[in-house]
């Protein structure tokens, strides 16, 4: 069984839930206003981008109800995002990469499945599918390599925001594993508000990005959503209150841990 959380924490968790919800609903509505530009690399950080809006809104959901066990997992997916948003804007062909790595992954896993023995029209015609679909990709993206990027490391690393990933994925990742540590992580109170906390950051960086886009070489950044002007004081709001739940949360720590 979980612990139960101390009327502090279960107070400072209410209100970074409920500015989770706010950052959320923000998110959503700065992707509303974005423009469907047809390169790789918009349609990329909007994925992105509703991926971290829609985990916020069901960490949110989760949390008012008090099931705790799914939490950081999700936490974990929103900060993934967060971060290919940001290797998306400092690499020129992040998201083109990806997309032909995934298209020819998808083509060479078809292939193996029917070297195996998965042999029914169904699966040919859906190898013919995909290699099309990659074909035309690779006139697409003529020059572009393709590239996994799936050590997320690197991905960090392109990004920029390499301290980021030494101060929390670890602890993300060693709560989503099915060890008995991570299993006894998942639901602790003080573990949950941590990353309802990192996740709230997560949102509102996402925001910003959006707000205070720089394509890679850019002279000047460029909004990506029409809803700039109005995200802007929701974007200082909610930095305001996650550096006073953040502080509250660390002051309490301490006490509990000098007791």
């Amino acid at each position: 069984m979980s612990e139960e959380p101390s009327n502090e924490l279960r107070s400072l968790l209410a209100q970074a839930n409920q500015a989770l919800k706010l950052a959320g609903e923000s998110l959503n509505l700065a992707v509303e206003g974005m423009p469907l530009f047809p390169d790789f690399q918009s349609q990329y950080i909007r994925q992105q981008a509703l991926s971290v809006a829609s985990v916020a809104l069901d960490v949110h959901l989760l949390v008012d109800h008090e099931r705790f066990q799914n939490v950081v997992g999700l936490c974990r997916i929103g900060f993934e995002s967060r971060i290919s948003i940001y290797a998306a804007m400092r690499v020129p062909d992040f998201a083109a990469q990806k997309y032909l790595a995934g298209a020819k992954g998808h083509v060479e896993e078809l292939e193996e499945l029917i070297r195996s023995g998965a042999n029914s029209p169904s699966f040919q015609r859906e190898l013919e599918h995909h290699r099309r679909l990659l074909e035309e990709m690779l006139r697409d993206m003529s020059g572009i390599q393709e590239k996994s990027w799936w050590k997320f490391q690197e991905v960090a690393r392109a990004a920029g925001l390499m301290a980021d990933y030494e101060a929390h994925y670890s602890m993300l990742s060693k709560a989503t594993h099915n060890t008995p540590t991570g299993l006894a992580a998942k639901a602790a109170p003080q573990i949950v508000a941590r990353f309802v906390l990192q996740l709230l950051n997560d949102a509102i960086q996402a925001c910003a990005a959006l707000v205070f886009f720089q394509m890679p070489n850019g002279k000047s950044p460029k909004p990506l959503t029409i809803h700039w002007k109005e995200m802007i004081p929701r974007i200082d709001s909610l930095q305001g209150e996650y550096g006073n739940l953040r502080s509250s949360l660390s002051q309490l720590f301490k006490e509990e841990f000098s007791e």
